[in-house]
């Protein structure tokens, strides 16, 4: 609902996390107004992120992706998250 919102610039990126039972995480990424950003591939931008990330499982396509880690890994990726989608929002702004 929120990616839907005409409370959110458009492109810009949603990343929501979640503790789940037995030590796991769940994250979801989204873009606000996905039909306007044809040209951003979710999935690839997640696999990014969790590109070290071991015993990960991710998954999705162009508008929505998500991955389930291990709750060790949090820091780790949002600290990775912030430097993905901070550099892709800028080259978003240039281009």
């Amino acid at each position: 609902m929120v990616c839907k919102s005409s409370y959110v610039r458009d492109g810009t990126y949603i990343l929501a996390m979640a503790e789940q039972s037995r030590g796991k995480i769940k994250a979801s990424l989204r873009i606000s107004n996905s039909r306007a950003n044809g040209n951003i591939d979710l999935r690839e931008i997640l696999k990014e992120i969790v590109a070290d990330a071991e015993d990960c499982e991710f998954g999705g396509h162009e508008s929505a992706a998500g991955a389930i880690l291990s709750l060790e890994k949090k820091i780790m990726f949002i600290e990775r998250a912030k430097t993905i989608l901070g550099k892709r929002a800028i080259e978003e702004r240039v281009d």
